[in-house]
């Protein structure tokens, strides 16, 4: 009896667990993610990435589960340590059956001093359960950690694998622009340029000058601009429905980092910041509208002056003539 009932009080404490992460997940304040160890990718010998599925058969003690909140992503208390990859898929069934994404991120999680801190590595095909092998609860999982995929990009460090069709993706833009941004009183704000989260690697023979493109597309844009860039026709998603419900998500995660930076106390306005380039905006069209209302109440004034003195002329056309009045007016006129 004693047995059964612990065995009941666990399975109770568990499900409520789970229930507890998952109204997280729905409400977007948290989510746990599938993250794998950056031992193995440097060390091993694949060819190719394995699904999570794949992992969780070969590799059980390279998969962790680690729950990251919105306050987690605001101070990024896993940047040091955890990395997200923004990547294209080459193919439906297998985003780099040729190895290619995988060689660069091993290169790089060796070789790069940045790189050898790192223990954790967030890959979507490795971190998220694949469709063809999904079970009902694996389901849930997938669209919990879809609708909160924002907090990785927001709150690690990101290896962007760039080629030449990623600037005209939805979602690398968007895991791009994240990457870019930091939380602030002010909400999402651009990151400052000098230590930033993302590291671009360029692949299947994208040129270099590409890096510099996708950093001026994309690191000074605010929340607003970014939703405008993101909603155009041109930039494609394979499913079109990840772009309808995440747009909208571009607002309320600005408006979320904003309350939550607020009641943490995350300064603003460092240097080079988008929130200090857009006051600075701010502060220049202000005082252009101010200069702009000085100019028009002065031209006010003069033609209440031209219209007094045209009634004083017209009041004693004799003294003048028509023509020295035409001529008094036009010269006033000219003045205005």
């Amino acid at each position: 009896p004693e047995l059964a009932k612990g065995f009941a009080l666990r399975c109770q404490t568990a499900f409520e667990e789970a229930s507890r992460q998952q109204r997280a997940a729905k409400q977007g304040t948290s989510c746990t993610f599938y993250f794998v160890d950056a031992e193995l990718i440097r060390g091993s010998t694949m060819q190719r990435f394995l699904s999570l599925q794949e992992l969780r058969v070969h590799h059980p003690e390279a998969v962790e589960a680690v729950e990251m909140s919105i306050e987690d992503a605001c101070t990024g208390k896993f940047a040091a340590d955890m990395m997200a990859c923004s990547h294209r898929w080459d193919q439906p069934e297998h985003p780099d059956n040729e190895g290619v994404q995988l060689e660069a991120l091993r290169l790089f999680l060796k070789a790069d001093p940045r790189g050898q801190k790192l223990k954790w590595v967030w890959y979507d095909y490795c971190s998220m359960p694949q469709a063809q092998w999904r079970t009902a609860a694996e389901k849930r999982e997938f669209v919990g950690m879809l609708q909160n995929i924002n907090l990785l990009y927001l709150g690690l460090t990101v290896f962007i694998l760039m080629d030449r069709t990623y600037m005209g993706r939805f979602w690398t833009q968007f895991e791009a622009w994240l990457s870019m941004q930091r939380a602030s009183g002010n909400g999402l704000v651009s990151a400052s340029q000098a230590a930033p989260r993302y590291v671009i690697q360029c692949i299947h023979g994208a040129p270099d000058m590409l890096k510099l493109a996708l950093v001026e597309e994309w690191s000074q844009v605010t929340a607003t601009v970014a939703h405008t860039k993101l909603s155009a026709k041109d930039v494609q998603v394979t499913n079109q429905s990840d772009k309808e419900q995440q747009l909208p998500k571009i607002f309320a995660l600005d408006i979320a980092v904003r309350e939550v930076a607020t009641s943490l106390g995350v300064g603003i306005g460092q240097p080079g910041d988008g929130s200090k380039l857009a006051m600075t905006e701010v502060e220049r069209l202000l005082q252009e509208n101010a200069a702009l209302k000085r100019a028009l109440q002065a031209k006010d004034s003069q033609i209440v002056q031209l219209k007094a003195e045209v009634q004083k002329l017209t009041k004693a056309p004799s003294e003048t003539g028509s023509g020295g009045i035409l001529r008094h007016v036009h010269s006033s006129l000219q003045s205005v």
